[in-house]
């Protein structure tokens, strides 16, 4: 039981800690601190779970009708951030994941619809479908696929650039989950006992915690350079190769007139991350800058062209 205890202790201790963090903006984002909220209950409930004895099981089956509330609150925020970051958070596409989700959460709530009871299987608990609990796994199975499907339009047709980068990172976020809930539902197929619970807690664990990083252009910059293949790492690996030469040039005095072609391009491509970081709007970037915008044009001459505005 321990290795089913410690991955969902971790997860209840990332989400206090977001919670931690993010405590001064909970106003501003009321979506995401209802993801963390409904995230860290399902996690208190899965860890409570882990000491329910047989002679407890008639007083567990709230607390299993709360854990697939949560799980219902957790797939419709995450619907709801994704409509906002893709840009297509339109009234009417959020007042509609809004009806579902409450029409969804009053079944969930009434006894003996989506959960009709709970039994015990091994070491832990698990539920005793009711007759509801097809619309109820439909409702997550499709704002889980329409999130994932928002994602991969957001990546080319986002907004903005942040957009973009935003809708890719949490593309590659949700794709670990997603090949896991598959594996778990080959396993069961096979007759295998699988903690699905624990799986799928470590997953949204990290979901939201790049939803959290995602919110900073820097930390988003500096989660995607990380990834092989993506514009943020081969931008990245290049300013670091710029930076490394120009400290191996500046300590070898017979190379020191190779300074300031190197310097050049650094500021070049420091330019071209600055402009990219403002959508491709250079005279944004410029007023950023403090410099005219003429003078951004002149000293990026020699990089390729974000579309000007």
């Amino acid at each position: 039981m321990t290795l089913y205890i410690i991955p969902s202790l971790i997860a209840i201790i990332a989400k206090l800690f977001l919670l931690w963090i993010a405590r001064r903006n909970f106003a501003e984002n009321l979506v995401f601190t209802a993801l963390l909220g409904a995230l860290l209950v399902m996690n208190a409930v899965e860890f409570s779970s882990y000491f329910i004895t047989n002679d407890m099981l008639n007083d567990y089956v709230w607390l299993m009708q709360l854990y697939f509330l949560s799980a219902l609150v957790a797939t419709a925020t995450i619907t709801d951030l994704c409509l906002v970051i893709t840009g297509l958070a339109q009234p009417l596409w959020r007042q509609i994941n809004a009806l579902l989700t409450v029409t969804v959460a009053l079944l969930t709530i009434v006894p003996g619809t989506v959960i009709a009871g709970v039994e015990p299987m091994g070491e832990f608990v698990r539920r005793i479908p009711g007759p509801a609990l097809p619309v109820w796994t439909t409702y997550v199975v499709l704002a889980i696929a329409a999130s994932v499907g928002l994602l991969l339009r957001g990546v080319r047709r986002a907004p903005s650039r942040h957009q973009q980068r935003q809708s890719c990172a949490l593309a590659l976020a949700f794709l670990p989950g997603l090949l896991s809930a598959g594996l778990i539902v080959v396993l069961m197929s096979f007759g295998y006992r699988v903690n699905g619970a624990v799986t799928m807690s470590i997953m949204s664990t990290l979901l939201a915690v790049v939803f959290f990083l995602s919110e900073s252009r820097y930390h988003l910059f500096r989660l995607l350079s990380a990834i092989p293949s993506t514009v943020e790492y081969q931008t990245n690996r290049r300013v670091q190769t710029l930076v490394n030469k120009l400290k191996y040039i500046a300590s070898m005095p017979d190379r020191q007139s190779e300074l300031k072609a190197i310097l050049a391009e650094l500021e070049q491509a420091s330019i071209a991350m600055a402009i990219d970081a403002n959508d491709g709007n250079v005279s944004k970037t410029a007023r950023a800058m403090k410099v005219s915008r003429n003078t951004i044009l002149r000293k990026r001459q020699s990089t390729a062209s974000p579309t000007n505005k």
